[in-house]
């Protein structure tokens, strides 16, 4: 599973047609990436491009739709689902969130997390495993979901939809 906002170009023509170079001062200095030695031409007379991979020991920034099963089950578990409609209908592996859609469901995790702060922790079941280091000493359900970079779920989602509004941009979840 991957959640993002479509805002990259898949390829480009003239002045930006080596535009993924201009990533290259990120992974160079992001502590999960590593040179790999391995060089990339585009074609045989291009300029060779060093590969990056993940340092040993760091596992790919993606979700797990188990994760997001596992965050659903607890809502509805707790809360029930049918005041939640934007975020519990969602395909659980695929499609997006409309534009349209980011307000509601920005109002949604606004109330689901109201309601998180005031339930005690426990511990996700079967999910969520990766980030057990940032559940510790949680002191409410709230602080007990994180994403793949050990932000909260909820500030990281609010954060992610208020984005795709400002950039006009659905969040697409694959």
């Amino acid at each position: 599973m991957v959640v993002g906002s479509n805002g990259f170009p898949d390829g480009e023509t003239g002045e930006r047609a080596d535009w993924i170079t201009w990533l290259e001062p990120i992974f160079a200095e992001h502590p999960a990436f590593a040179k790999s030695g391995e060089f990339f031409r585009i074609h045989a007379t291009g300029t060779g491009r060093e590969r990056y991979m993940l340092r040993a020991g760091i596992e790919p920034q993606a979700g797990r739709c188990s994760d997001f099963a596992c965050f659903r089950d607890t809502i509805s578990r707790h809360l029930g689902a049918t005041d939640f409609p934007i975020l519990m209908e969602h395909s659980d592996c695929d499609g997006q969130w409309s534009v349209a859609a980011l307000q509601g469901l920005i109002m949604e995790f606004e109330t689901i997390g109201a309601k998180f702060r005031t339930l005690p922790p426990e511990e996700p079941k079967a999910a969520f495993e990766h980030h057990a280091e940032y559940r510790e000493g949680a002191r409410s359900l709230y602080e007990c979901f994180h994403n793949v970079d050990g932000e909260n779920l909820f500030d990281a989602l609010i954060t992610l939809a208020r984005e795709g509004i400002r950039a006009r941009r659905p969040i697409l979840f694959e």
